[in-house]
């Protein structure tokens, strides 16, 4: 490393390098140096409360809705490392959701288990909403990524609330995702899933979060990220092209034991045939969480 001492050469240099970093990490505030400051207690109970949204959109223009849209959760942090279950208020054909995340100072890994059984399906009309009985989405998944700005910016900090982000920063996000899923309607509602059909793709991801910290510890953070993945219909060998972005918010409070946070995002997933149609799903959820440090 070179020590500039001279007045006009620091000048420059500073001028320099806010023009590069401004390029390469957008919005970040460049006159401070962030700290991102981890917990004393690894320890930690969460409670979760959430309003999902499950849309399932065929190629044959029909449209599935989840009739379980609350849930409750409970879940477990050490360190790094989180596990949550949630399971719907109503129990009608036991639908679940399980995620395991993960976030450290560089990389990060967001996985997640899920399952839909109960549904509602739109008139071919235009009428009310009826429910569907045979209709079944099993997904699950695994994203890891880098986080570029990691010195300055944390994840961990506004989704797992493991540590405390102390300046507001933002970073680019680089990733690769591998998911399944699995559709299977048992009924006559979606002829081309009456035989369960299994989707694997894979491929990169990349996108940008932000995080504004405000007085009194209060933080609010956004989070855009999109995946471009190759894919495969393990039955029928076929090729698909599967598009994802997957947009995220939060906003909470980080007390001297407890953390608290409301976050709303959702994945919306583009399944592209070979024949010119397609389908999508939609699975868009609103978090409010509890988290209690021992």
């Amino acid at each position: 490393m070179i020590n500039i001492t001279r007045p006009n050469f620091i000048a420059s240099a500073r001028r320099l390098l806010f023009l590069v970093f401004f390029f390469i990490n957008g919005l970040n505030p460049l006159f401070a140096e962030a700290e991102i400051i981890p917990f004393a207690k690894n320890f930690a109970l969460n409670f979760y409360g959430n309003f999902n949204i499950v849309n399932f959109a065929s190629k044959e223009n029909r449209n599935y809705t989840s009739a379980s849209p609350w849930s409750i959760g409970l879940g477990i942090r050490y360190k790094n490392i989180s596990a949550r279950l949630f399971l719907p208020l109503w129990f009608e054909n036991n639908p679940f959701d399980i995620q395991l995340n993960s976030y450290y100072e560089k990389v990060y890994y967001e996985s997640f288990f899920r399952q839909y059984k109960n549904f509602y399906r739109d008139q071919d009309n235009g009428g009310d909403k009826y429910p569907v009985s045979g209709f079944d989405i099993l997904s699950t998944g695994i994203l890891a990524g880098w986080i570029q700005n990691n010195k300055r910016h944390s994840l961990g900090s506004v989704y797992n609330l493991d540590k405390k982000q102390t300046e507001s920063s933002g970073s680019f996000l680089y990733g690769f995702g591998v998911f399944y899923t699995s559709i299977n309607s048992t009924g006559e509602d979606s002829p081309g899933y009456s035989e369960r059909q299994h989707l694997i793709y894979f491929g990169p991801a990349g996108g940008y979060s932000y995080t504004w910290v405000f007085p009194h510890d209060l933080f609010c953070n956004v989070n855009l990220t999109t995946g471009l993945n190759m894919g495969i219909n393990a039955v029928s060998g076929t090729i698909l092209f599967v598009p994802q972005i997957m947009p995220k918010f939060a906003v909470g409070y980080h007390g001297k034991s407890w953390s608290v946070n409301v976050i709303g995002g959702c994945t919306y997933t583009t399944m592209l045939w070979p024949d010119n149609g397609f389908d999508s799903l939609l699975a868009a959820t609103m978090t409010l969480a509890f988290s209690r440090r021992f």
